[in-house]
């Protein structure tokens, strides 16, 4: 195949890699596996085009592996998006193209790389993140069985995605040569902590692994095992040790430990450990809770208790010498002596307030806007009647963030000289608007809200709400006071560019929730 070439409505752009069954351990009948960058021309969106062989004897696995992928549904994992026969021709087999979604972003092997390693608590949030979409097609019945660092991406938004769900094992078996399947940790817990490893450390763990496989060096054998991740780099919490130890076969379990069982006791292990390294986060009540360990937590207790009572023995013992009133000094020690001894103690009640967590107002409806359009090309905007996209309106008011609208794909940031496109939502009565969270598409987008009672031709007609540059992918937006009106426009004045595109620019919005109240008083 070259460059140029279509399969349906796929173009093949660019060819990543050719691996060859020789290289990693040859199997009858298998043959090279080329891996393309594409491009799906219908949804205008790079793609990853894998071409195998229909005569190869691992089709019937890559097959089924690819339908069971493609029934997980997380924006974590990279879909596949169709599986194409190809018909052969003059030295050219009949291949199967495998589609899937392209992996934006930039590898763990490349961050390594770039950035060095990453901090615990990073590292636990991104390979929980993992272990969380593992989990979710665990309950479809779909491992992925090949994890690495090749097959984790971060994207510029901060977000994991994770390619090969299941596709990968089924055309190159498991990372290990000696194929650890079946085995007390199954090969999705022990690539999950090999994954943790990697990021606190910067080795893979696993000694069976050729180092071409997973893009970094391997981890130093002391005797038959890995050392844990604290004994290869400084100032590793033992909490990472703890899963990684219950996790990582080529590592000694601590004594008394369980090993994980699955992707999902996994995600539920880093939580935990998150738990243990992150501070807590501070509260209304703005009291710093220590984090004491569980055998000092009695000998704490009783020494606060001790110096509570200290403090207000002495507190008392001043009030009453201050307000004794006459008599002798000795008259005073002795009353003091006896209302100290014998009073019963008053329990100190102290109340606080707690606000209740804050809820979006309901959004009755959404359209979209665009009124400086020309759609119907007479040479004047369509104003009020303008829509873009308007079919997916509503998937910025769902309960799913990951569903969005997604506007046209233009040549420039300013919609091709419209100055913009957005939606409007409505609140079905004039509210006080206090705030506005929304879920943008990628980093970089500049957004308008604006406010008003009834829909404006023309977006510089409504009442400013707030004016942010280049921001996403998760903001809330604050007026300096709150602003009233039924209606709220987002107006995307400036679009993200489309990495990888070639100077394309595509804005969209997963989700608007409006903060508000209905009162007339503007001041609440």
């Amino acid at each position: 195949m070259n460059a140029g070439e279509r399969i349906g409505r796929f173009r093949l752009v660019e060819r990543i890699s050719v691996r060859s069954p020789a290289e990693r351990g040859a199997t009858y009948r298998s043959y090279a596996v080329e891996s393309w960058r594409g491009h799906d021309e219908k949804l205008d969106r790079p793609v990853s085009i894998r071409l195998v062989r229909t005569d190869d004897a691992r089709i019937a696995n890559v097959l089924g592996a690819a339908r069971a992928a493609a029934l997980v549904d997380d924006p974590r994992l990279m879909r596949v998006l169709d599986v194409i026969p190809m018909g052969g021709g003059p030295g050219k087999p009949p291949r199967t193209a495998i589609i899937s979604e392209w992996a934006e972003g930039e590898s763990l092997v490349d961050h390594l790389k770039s950035s060095g390693t990453a901090t615990p608590t990073e590292a636990l949030m991104v390979v929980g993140d993992v272990a969380s979409a593992l989990a979710l097609a665990l309950d479809h019945g779909v491992p992925h069985g090949r994890l690495s660092p090749t097959t984790v991406f971060l994207t510029e938004g901060g977000e994991v995605r994770l390619r090969g769900l299941a596709v990968d094992a089924a055309l190159f078996g498991p990372l290990d040569s000696d194929s650890r399947s079946g085995r007390v940790v199954n090969d999705d817990v022990d690539g999950l902590g090999s994954l943790l490893y990697a990021l606190v450390t910067g080795y893979w763990p696993d000694p069976s692994v050729d180092p071409t496989e997973v893009g970094i060096p391997l981890a130093p054998l002391t005797g038959r095992t890995v050392p844990l991740p604290s004994r290869v780099r400084a100032q590793v919490p033992r909490a990472i040790d703890d899963v990684v130890g219950r996790s990582v076969l080529s590592i000694s379990r601590p004594r008394g430990s369980i090993r994980i069982a699955d992707a999902s006791g996994f995600a539920t292990a880093t939580t935990a450990a998150l738990d243990r390294i992150t501070p807590l986060a501070p509260t209304s009540l703005r009291i710093a809770r220590p984090q004491v360990p569980s055998g000092r937590r009695t000998t704490r207790t009783v020494a606060v208790i001790a110096a509570v009572g200290i403090v207000v023995l002495t507190f008392a013992l001043g009030m009453t010498m201050l307000t004794a009133g006459s008599g002798s000094a000795s008259t005073t020690e002795s009353s003091q002596a006896t209302s100290l001894l014998t009073t019963d103690a008053v329990p100190f009640v102290e109340e606080f307030e707690f606000s209740a967590p804050r809820a979006p107002v309901p959004i009755l409806s959404i359209r979209s806007y665009d009124p400086l359009a020309d759609d119907d090309e007479n040479g004047k905007p369509d104003k009020r009647k303008g829509r873009e996209n308007e079919e997916t309106a509503a998937l910025a008011i769902d309960v799913d963030p990951a569903t969005e609208w997604v506007t046209e794909t233009y040549t420039s940031a300013d919609a091709d000289g419209k100055g913009g496109v957005g939606l409007i939502a409505d609140l079905g009565q004039p509210m006080n608007i206090n705030s506005i969270k929304l879920n943008l598409r990628g980093y970089g987008t500049s957004v308008q809200v604006k406010v008003a009672d009834e829909i404006q031709k023309d977006p510089d007609l409504w009442t400013p709400f707030v004016d942010v540059a280049k921001v996403g992918p998760e903001i809330e937006v604050r007026s300096p006071r709150p602003v009233r009106g039924q209606y709220v426009l987002v107006w995307l004045d400036s679009l993200p560019s489309d990495p990888g595109t070639g100077g394309s620019f595509t804005g969209g919005i997963g989700q608007i929730q409006v903060f508000a109240t209905p009162d007339e008083d503007p001041a609440t």
